[in-house]
């Protein structure tokens, strides 16, 4: 994954002089509820469950490991432990 530098980053302002009153635009760092946060997480969350998938199936570890779990709880598991903030480092 590339380190994305504030310099190349468009959201990212850091220059308090901007007339622009460029500060509201930053949208990092800020709390999203539920359907945001996976919005905004989209692809790694979609990386982590196929991986994850990928290989329990191939270990024939689904059923002891998984069980009935699907995407959409996948996704609620991971919301519940993390930060809820948006990333400037999500794919």
């Amino acid at each position: 994954m590339p380190i994305i530098k504030a310099s190349d980053d468009y959201h990212f302002h850091p220059d308090p002089t901007d007339e622009n009153d460029s500060q509201d635009d930053d949208i990092y760092d800020t709390l999203l509820d539920y359907q945001q946060w996976q919005e905004w997480y989209q692809t790694d969350l979609m990386n982590m469950w196929m991986g994850m998938m990928g290989y329990c199936d191939q270990s024939y570890l689904r059923s002891p490991l998984m069980g009935p779990m699907t995407y959409h709880n996948f996704c609620e598991f991971v919301y519940t432990f993390s930060s809820r903030t948006s990333s400037r480092f999500a794919s």
